[in-house]
C-alpha cells in the first residue's frame, strides 16, 4: 500500500504560489508574541512556589495546531453580506480558469441540508451557510480517513469553517469549504494565503474502548503517579521528561 496522500488543483499554477502547506510551516502571529513575552517576562521566578505560565508551555495546544496540512485561499475573496443576501467577487475567476471542473468560488448550502434544523444558531451570523470552493483535490490512500476542520488556534473571528471527513471510497475528494460567517451585515475580504481549513490523516480502524475507576487499575495509579512527578518538579513544565520516559 502506497501511505501516501496526494493534493492536486483543477488550476494550473496554484500549486506553486499558493500549495497545501504543513500546519507546522505556518507562522501565527499570536505564536511570535507570546514567544515574545515568555522570553521577556517569564525567564526568571523568584517566588520558589510559584509555576512559569505561559501558552507556548502547552504541549497540546501546539500538538494539534501543528498536525496535518493547511489550505489556504489562493486568491482574494470579498463577500458583501447584506441581511439573508450576500454578494461576493474575487480578481479571478475560478471555474474559468478550471475549465468548469471547480465551481464558482462562493456558493450556499441548501438550508435543507443544515442551517433550518439548528435552534442554536449563532447570534448575528448569516442565517445559512456560505462555501468556499476551492481547485483542491485529495487523493487519499486506501485504510486512512481525512478530517478536515477549522484551523486550530488560528486567531480569526470573522467565519468558522465546518468539520468534514472524505476517504478513498469516496473517489476524488473535492476540497470544499462550508463557513458560518459571523456577521449579518458587512463586508469580510478574506485576503489571499488565509488559512481557512486544517486537514489531518488518520487511519481508518475501530478502537475498543471502557470506562472504570482509576483505583481499579494499578497500572494507571502509577502512570498518573509518574506523570505528576514530571510535571511538578521544575519550576517550568518539561513536557520533553514525560515524553521521553514514556517512549
Amino acid at each position: 500500500m502506497n501511505n501516501k496522500i496526494i493534493f492536486y488543483s483543477s488550476i494550473e499554477g496554484i500549486e506553486k504560489t499558493m500549495p497545501i502547506i504543513r500546519s507546522k510551516e505556518y507562522k501565527h502571529e499570536w505564536v511570535r508574541k507570546a514567544f515574545d513575552d515568555f522570553h521577556e517576562k517569564n525567564l526568571y521566578v523568584s517566588d520558589k512556589n510559584k509555576k512559569i505560565t505561559n501558552v507556548t508551555r502547552c504541549p497540546g495546544i501546539f500538538a494539534i495546531k501543528n498536525q496535518g496540512w493547511l489550505l489556504r485561499t489562493w486568491q482574494d475573496i470579498e463577500i458583501v453580506i447584506d441581511g439573508d443576501n450576500y454578494f461576493w467577487k474575487t480578481p479571478m475567476d475560478q471555474k474559468i480558469l478550471s475549465k468548469n471542473i471547480t465551481d464558482q468560488q462562493v456558493t450556499q448550502h441548501d438550508n435543507n441540508l443544515f442551517f433550518k434544523y439548528i435552534t442554536n444558531w449563532p447570534k448575528n451570523s448569516y442565517n445559512g451557510i456560505l462555501k468556499i470552493n476551492t481547485p483542491w483535490f485529495a487523493d487519499i490512500p486506501k485504510g486512512y480517513l481525512l478530517y478536515q476542520f477549522n484551523p486550530a488556534y488560528h486567531d480569526e473571528n470573522r467565519f468558522t469553517s465546518l468539520p468534514g471527513i472524505y476517504s478513498h471510497e469516496h473517489g476524488a475528494a473535492e476540497l470544499n469549504i462550508p463557513m458560518i460567517f459571523h456577521s449579518n451585515n458587512g463586508k469580510c475580504l478574506i485576503k489571499a494565503g488565509t488559512p481557512i481549513a486544517q486537514f489531518i490523516l488518520f487511519k481508518n480502524e475501530n478502537i475498543d474502548f471502557e470506562n472504570i475507576y482509576i483505583e481499579e487499575n494499578k497500572k494507571l495509579i502509577k502512570k498518573q503517579k509518574i506523570t505528576a512527578i514530571f510535571n511538578n518538579m521544575s519550576f517550568k513544565k518539561i513536557y520533553s521528561n514525560i515524553t521521553n520516559f514514556y517512549k
